[in-house]
């Protein structure tokens, strides 16, 4: 999470640490009614800020509160601490938002499932996974692109509407985890749904969610793709999820087209196919170790 010191109005910024001060130093809040306990003279540097939506839980702000001694300005995000030593606890967390894309059948659910044994909290890490939405949607609901149900374009108002609410979530529960290093990853994200409309439609569809490529592309740090095993692994192709009705010509098209929908992000990993599929694995994982800047494998 960046924090733009250029964004605050100093002028503004300057008079509420003023002000703040001020009331602790009468020792009463007449603007908020802040308790006595919770006010402090914000006089001595150095000082740290972060945006207002605060990475750190409530809790860990109660906690920071009771045995650091930290002073909180919720106006204007500043953090003082009068323990010089400990303030780069509560630097800006570091937050990785990577997306897991491919065509049908590409191995996304064990890479997930290999990433949930190197990110643990032990190594000091968060590991936050998004479920696919078209599975859900499929499998647990009932209802996708078929015959007598809905058309393609209908459905991706349900697959837009469910990744753009679980990715807002995920940002969130990134910022309240108590772990400073939070890998974020999402298995498919919007611009997979660029191999099943056309550009026109899928411009109309985030429209009506308010929402520009531009932004959306700007909420992802890294693509990685794992090539779908219908594209030089077709032996190994098969329909074990459930919610998978492509067959193998159709899931190779599927995989060009969405790694085409990714094209304008500026980091884009191709995982290819190998002989042996944990070969295959392992590659994906140390791509994510070193886009995460963590050694690998991780102790």
């Amino acid at each position: 999470m960046t924090f733009n010191v250029n964004s605050i109005p100093v002028d503004t910024f300057k008079a509420t640490v003023q002000r703040c001060s001020e009331l602790s130093a009468i020792g009463e809040d007449e603007d908020f009614g802040k308790e006595d306990d919770r006010l402090s003279t914000m006089d001595t540097p150095p000082f740290y800020g972060t945006r207002q939506c605060s990475p750190f839980s409530r809790a860990a702000r109660r906690i920071a509160g009771k045995f650091f001694q930290i002073s909180c300005i919720e106006t204007c995000g500043m953090i003082k601490s009068k323990h010089p030593v400990r303030e780069a606890c509560f630097m800006a967390k570091n937050i990785k938002r990577i997306v897991l894309t491919g065509g049908p059948a590409a191995g996304k659910t064990s890479l997930v499932e290999r990433l949930k044994k190197e990110f643990r909290t032990e190594n000091g890490w968060r590991l936050i996974t998004i479920p696919e939405s078209a599975t859900k949607f499929i499998s647990d609901y009932g209802i996708g692109p078929f015959p007598g149900c809905m058309s393609m374009y209908s459905f991706q108002y349900y697959i837009f509407s469910d990744m753009l609410h679980n990715e807002e979530l995920a940002i969130r529960a990134a910022n309240e985890v108590p772990e400073q290093n939070v890998l974020i990853v999402y298995d498919r994200a919007i611009f997979d749904n660029r191999g099943y409309v056309s550009p026109k439609e899928f411009r109309e569809i985030l429209a009506g969610f308010g929402k520009t490529e531009e932004q959306v592309l700007a909420g992802y740090d890294a693509v990685i793709h794992m090539v779908s095993c219908a594209k030089g692994a077709r032996f190994a192709y098969d329909h074990g999820n459930t919610a998978r009705y492509e067959d193998a010509d159709s899931a190779a098209k599927i995989d060009d087209e969405i790694l085409e929908g990714w094209k304008d992000h500026p980091c884009v990993r191709v995982i290819e196919n190998r002989d042996v599929f944990e070969e295959k694995i392992e590659l994906a994982v140390q791509t994510v170790c070193e886009l995460c800047e963590k050694e690998y494998p991780l102790p």
